[in-house]
């Protein structure tokens, strides 16, 4: 070594190193990764596997129906599996979602307190339904450290969560649909998640029978709450071309980070439920009655989303929150106009709401027009309708958070 090395400089005996180096430990590393890498290939593996179920169905036009994602094969570890998140992809053309419900695998969001888990205890919106497109829905579930670690042996199996469906009537009769689990994200599992095995689809055939109309609403169950709130520079009630009709709302209750969402909320105009002065109240079933202060948000169907900070809900079967007496502030904001015809709205007022509000000053009292665009609810757009959109266009998104 010292014959190679003496009369070389300084830094060209470093390099020489450096070389040697790499020629003699790097092969044996590579060795051991390879080595470890087969070890690791012939582990047995024993991969989290998701089944869709039913694995077929017939559906008419206007049925609703209920799929349950259910897991197997979950591994013991010290972490145990607490939170798994899934996503359901399907053809929007066919089918729509109606809701969702927390499987008996978990116990609901972080701070439920069902006990024991059992499918009475599941009637609330499911887990937290955190991304619901157009194709795609997605479910995170959680199950608090005192529910103790879901075990599964392969042949056992639990519902992670359950998504009701309804056929849409723009369904082709004797024609083939798929829901399929695009998504399994388990962070806690000892081992991987397995999508291949081919029982994560349902394939609905659309039946011969059926209205063609469907049901856009879930029959109303479970814990209710009611909320009271009015709308900017509206206190009087609707005028007589809204009864009989329906108008979808959204709602969102989040606590400590999990929402609950509730869409759509359903209500049919009536002397009941909205006030001489306009104070309308929207009845929300499902509610999972966990006890705690919520943020809660509404959203109407022509309306930009208030959000109602710091509101107490109790554990009852059935309550009352009046919103009104945080004052004007919160009230809800005109100008979101639905721009597609399944009411479909971007969150925020802009020169298309505006557009679409101009546009039917050709023809004021079309139902379409006083459906899109009536902000005060007198079945007929004026300037009144105008003013209401000028407080919010341009300079008002519509309030969020991130659940």
């Amino acid at each position: 070594m010292n014959m190679l090395t003496e009369n070389l400089p300084k830094g060209k005996l470093i390099n020489l190193s450096v070389l040697l180096f790499l020629a003699l430990v790097l092969p044996a590393a590579v060795l051991l990764v390879q080595q470890v890498q087969i070890i690791n290939k012939n582990a047995t593996v024993n991969p989290i596997k998701a089944v869709l179920s039913p694995a077929t169905i017939t559906k008419n036009k206007g049925d609703s129906f209920t799929l349950t994602v259910n897991l197997t094969n979950i591994s013991t570890s010290d972490k145990g599996l607490r939170v798994a998140t899934t996503k359901l992809q399907f053809d929007p053309n066919v089918l729509e979602v109606q809701g969702t419900k927390t499987g008996t695998a978990y116990c609901g969001p972080k701070n439920f307190t069902a006990t024991p888990c059992d499918a009475t205890n599941f009637s609330q919106e499911a887990c937290a339904r955190v991304y619901d497109s157009d194709a795609r829905v997605e479910l995170s579930c959680f199950r608090r450290s005192a529910d103790g670690i879901l075990t599964l042996t392969a042949s056992q199996s639990k519902a992670l969560a359950s998504v009701t469906f309804v056929v849409k009537n723009t369904a082709t009769v004797g024609a083939t649909t798929t829901v399929t689990i695009t998504d399994l994200i388990a962070p806690d599992a000892v081992d991987s998640t397995d999508l291949s095995d081919g029982k994560e689809n349902t394939v609905i055939t659309i039946g011969t029978g059926g209205t063609g109309t469907p049901t856009l609403t879930p029959t109303p169950t479970g814990p209710s709450v009611d909320l009271k709130f009015m709308f900017r520079d509206v206190t009087v009630r609707p005028a007589s071309c809204y009864r009989g009709t329906t108008l979808n709302f959204k709602v969102k209750m989040v606590k400590d980070g999990v929402a609950q969402t509730f869409n759509p909320v359903a209500l049919a105009p009536t002397d009941a439920n909205i006030t001489a002065d306009g104070i309308w109240t929207l009845r929300v079933y499902g509610f999972n009655k966990a006890a705690g202060n919520y943020n809660i948000y509404i959203k109407g169907p022509k309306q930009l989303q208030k959000k109602f900070p710091n509101k107490a809900l109790t554990a009852a079967e059935s309550q009352t929150v009046d919103l009104t007496p945080m004052g004007a502030k919160y009230y809800l904001e005109g100008g979101d106009l639905p721009i597609e015809d399944n009411g479909a709205q971007d969150g925020v007022v802009n020169s298309i709401d505006a557009n679409s509000l101009v546009n039917c000053f050709a023809d004021p009292e079309s139902a379409a027009c006083v459906a899109k665009a009536d902000l005060n609810f007198d079945c007929i757009i004026t300037s009144g309708d105008v003013n209401l959109m000028n407080n919010t266009i341009f300079t008002r998104w519509e309030d969020d958070e991130q659940p």
